[in-house]
């Protein structure tokens, strides 16, 4: 790990939208809390109602997010300046909208060192970090180091991708698109201030 303390500006706003969201699409889990003093009758509970008249009971349902989630960060030298601080500022607004969940968020930033492709993490717990970025864009060896970090528990994983451009260095990138697929990981990538719409599209499909 080449990482140093990052010190990200998280969107509140944002970050609640974003808990929302993953509220909406999660699992549902069945919670039934019992022994009330009102609610639908509990049937294994009436000999409570001359006592204490707790013979109710209610069912919540609430959101069971057993995700698995990879943020993985294009730190190639072209990111440096502004599209890095929005880099450090989305880790730490996803973050903190994960924070409540069961999920197991990883994140990492991928760089080239000498020709070969390094990744480096860029969450430990409740602590945030951060890389100078540096070298080429290595992304498809970068796509199969995240996805086979990735734990294999969990009802579904995402790796989510961001970078500002096209791969140039290493395999190509279908080789870890294609990865990805086997081990059933459903990879979004994002472009970051990068204008040649197509060369993404051909690169990494939809």
């Amino acid at each position: 790990d080449f990482n140093m303390p990052a010190h990200p500006v998280v969107d509140h706003h944002l970050a609640a939208r974003l808990k929302l969201i993953f509220e909406t699409y999660a699992d549902r889990e069945i919670l039934h809390s019992r022994g009330l003093l009102s609610g639908k009758v509990d049937r294994r509970r009436l000999y409570r109602a001359l006592i204490n008249g707790r013979s109710f009971f209610e069912k919540q349902t609430i959101p069971k997010m057993d995700w698995n989630i990879c943020l993985l960060m294009d730190a190639s030298g072209s990111m440096l300046g502004a599209k890095w601080r929005m880099v450090e500022n989305v880790v730490g607004t996803i973050h903190k909208a994960l924070r409540s969940f069961r999920s197991r968020l990883q994140a990492y930033a991928y760089f080239e060192v000498d020709g070969v492709c390094m990744i480096s993490k860029l969450a430990r717990g409740n602590n945030l970090l951060s890389i100078p970025p540096a070298g080429k864009t290595a992304t498809g060896q970068s796509l199969i180091a995240a996805a086979y970090l990735m734990p294999h528990k969990g009802s579904r994983s995402f790796i989510i991708h961001v970078t500002d451009g096209e791969s140039n260095l290493g395999c190509d990138v279908h080789y870890g698109i294609d990865y990805c697929k086997r081990r059933n990981i459903h990879l979004v990538t994002l472009g970051c201030g990068y204008k040649n719409r197509e060369a993404m599209v051909k690169q990494y499909g939809k």
